[in-house]
């Protein structure tokens, strides 16, 4: 929709049952993706916000997690509504249309086709079909807040600060009436997560703003318009016999770093030699994981797996 309710794009309107997008959430094995897609190298997405800011990140409650559950996934479809034909697909008992659905992955993307393989499989065991439709980044990204998709894969990096990253969940960021513009991921709209955004923007104290991100993010974790798949790990290695002054703070009992802006770690940074010591004495690699990054499957009229480059910035 428009930031003024106006219905626009293609997207499959089926979408817009809540049970259809949790039972999807319910039916993605998370933990594989991690094994399998990045050799381990991650974690299991939930929270809106990343675990590399752990003054930000929240995780849902037991009760709350949508694991990975393929037959409570065909349960809840079932009880929604959407029962299964002979060929396995489900359809709409109120329309007759089927649970088939277009993903769009990025077309020079290999971790975007592994994953939708296994998407593929996942979703077909609960009843939905999936038709992959591969673009390039530009065409992905153009077509986005025009709507003319129905689930989309990307991914977001985001700073110390989540306020950007939050604000592409508020309702101003919508297209404009005529179509135009507009800056959300998956058309997710709450008049109560806009309230607690401007509650957030004014709080001073950060365990108060922190308490403020937590329900925003439970919000967006329910509504399962931003399916949240994994955290990947981001390894980086640096020559310590050749530099020195590299500003990359010390990695935690899990062995991961702080956060790091490359243009804030290689400020001070300078050749070994120039501190006049032998580099034998540190002579090495020293390679850490430096910042998680996330990876979300999104819905509104649709589902939206979606790819930012930075914080303000779309590839």
């Amino acid at each position: 929709r428009t930031v003024t309710g106006k219905k626009l794009g293609t997207g499959n309107p089926i979408l817009a049952d809540p049970k259809v997008r949790l039972a999807i959430a319910t039916g993605i094995d998370r933990q594989t993706l991690v094994n399998k897609v990045y050799n381990g190298l991650g974690s299991v997405g939930a929270g809106y916000l990343p675990p590399a800011f752990p003054q930000w990140s929240w995780q849902p409650p037991a009760d709350q997690l949508a694991g990975y559950d393929p037959a409570k996934a065909n349960s809840i479809l079932e009880a929604a509504g959407y029962p299964k034909g002979a060929d396995g697909i489900r359809t709409d008992a109120k329309t007759g249309k089927p649970l088939s659905f277009r993903l769009g992955i990025h077309s020079d993307s290999i971790s975007d086709s592994q994953i939708a393989n296994y998407l593929t499989g996942w979703m077909k065991a609960i009843g939905i079909k999936l038709s992959l439709q591969a673009q390039s980044m530009t065409a992905l990204n153009d077509n986005l807040a025009k709507g003319d998709w129905d689930l989309l894969m990307d991914g977001w990096g985001t700073g110390a600060d989540p306020t950007y990253l939050l604000s592409i969940q508020t309702c101003s960021v919508l297209p404009q009436a005529d179509g135009s513009g507009g800056n959300t991921d998956a058309f997710f709209c709450d008049p109560a997560y806009d309230k607690l955004f401007a509650q957030q923007q004014a709080a001073f104290d950060q365990p108060a703003r922190q308490a403020i991100i937590q329900q925003m993010q439970q919000i967006l974790y329910q509504a399962n318009d931003d399916i949240v798949l994994y955290y990947q790990n981001d390894l980086a290695a640096y020559r310590t016999d050749t530099t020195r002054n590299l500003v990359n703070g010390s990695a935690d009992a899990k062995g991961y770093y702080p956060y790091q802006v490359p243009a804030q770690m290689f400020v001070r940074v300078a050749p070994a030699s120039a501190t006049g010591s032998s580099s034998k004495s540190n002579t090495g690699l020293v390679i850490g994981i430096v910042v998680v990054l996330v990876v979300a499957l999104a819905a509104g009229g649709g589902l939206a797996l979606r790819r930012r480059a930075t914080a303000g910035e779309r590839e």
